[in-house]
Parts: structure tokens; sequence; C-alpha cells
């Protein structure tokens, strides 16, 4: 029997991970039961669980895998060069983190309430959320303080502290998109980034 390449085995991983995720967007995270996964997938059962050997797996993969992109684009906006004030860099953040919750197959910020609920259940779910909220952290703490250094917020401004209420702003854009019909992301933004300026 051939050897599976390292390339397959990633595809395929993430040929099953989309359709869980299809599944967890329009039956649920409890309604999208495995047969429905394999159905999605167009695999047999032993192949699928050949790569995930429950559910859990594939709500772990698909929350580990929505969390770190989420993560990426924060990053890429906080290490941009040259820095630009809130008003101007914030907006682009939550335009840019719009579009990735909504460029697959489902809007992630429908998945991610269902997928906060399961870290309830699931301790290695719950420290992988930890750990994306430390990530967060940190580098709204170093945003901070690349703005307080360029005297675009207000020069007495608590770093770690405001860093932990702007991941809360972040996060909280999630519940909000999923939730709130009249939700501006714009206006959300042009907020979110007026509160931490120190004006223009």
């Amino acid at each position: 029997m051939p050897k599976v390449s390292e390339a397959h085995r990633r595809a395929r991983r993430e040929q099953i991970a989309t359709a869980a995720l299809r599944c967890f967007a329009r039956d649920g995270i409890h309604g999208a039961t495995m047969d429905r996964i394999i159905a999605e997938a167009g695999l047999s059962a032993g192949a699928l669980y050949q790569y995930f050997p429950s559910k859990e797996a594939l709500v772990a993969e698909v929350a580990t895998t929505a969390t770190k992109g989420f993560a990426r684009i924060v990053a890429a906006e906080v290490g941009r060069e040259p820095i630009e004030a809130p008003l101007v860099a914030v907006p682009r953040l939550i335009d840019a983190l719009s579009a990735y919750l909504t460029q697959g197959v489902a809007d992630l910020s429908r998945v991610a309430l269902q997928g906060w609920a399961e870290t309830q259940r699931h301790p290695d779910l719950a420290l992988a959320a930890q750990a994306n909220y430390t990530v967060l952290g940190d580098l709204m703490k170093q945003w901070l303080e690349r703005w307080r250094a360029a005297g675009m917020v207000a020069p007495d401004l608590d770093s770690q502290a405001t860093a932990s209420v702007l991941v809360s702003f972040l996060i909280g854009m999630l519940p909000q998109r999923a939730l709130a019909a009249d939700f501006d992301p714009a206006a959300y933004a042009r907020a979110m980034a007026a509160l931490i300026s120190s004006g223009p």
C-alpha cells in the first residue's frame, strides 16, 4: 500500500473539519451527529475516524483553527508599520476580522457561541480558549504600548488593564454579530477606537 503523504493528510483533515463546520453552523454542535458529518464530508466512517476519533476532537479542531486565524489577523494589524492611530487602525482590524468570520462556509460568530458553551464541558477546549485569550491580551498590550510611545493614547494609560478591555471588545463582537440584527461593525469599530484614543 502506498504511503499517504503529509499533504494528503492535511487536505483530508481540512475536508473533514470543513464538513463539521458546515454541520455545526446548520444543525448546532449538539445536533450535528457524526453520521451527518460523515455524510457531509462524503467519506466512510472508517476514513473519518482515522483522523478524528470523536465529535469532541472535531469541535476542538474547528475551534482551534478558527481562533488561530482570528489571532493571526490581529497580530498582522498590531505589527503593521508604520503604526497608525486607533481611529484608523481599529476600524481596519474590525473590517478584516468581519471578512474572516464570513469568508468560509459559515459565519464563525454563530459557531463560536456554541464553542464557548462547550468549554464548560471539555477541559482541553477550555485550556485552548484560555491560551487564545492570553495571546490576544498580549497582542493588545503590545498595540497599546506602541500607541502610547507614539503619543496616540493617553500617556498614563494602563496597558495591562486596558488590553483586557480590548480583548473583551474583540470577543464581544462575536455574540453581537450572531444575535443583534442591527449590529453595525463600522460603528462598533469607531466607538472602540474613540474609547482608547487621546484624540486627533
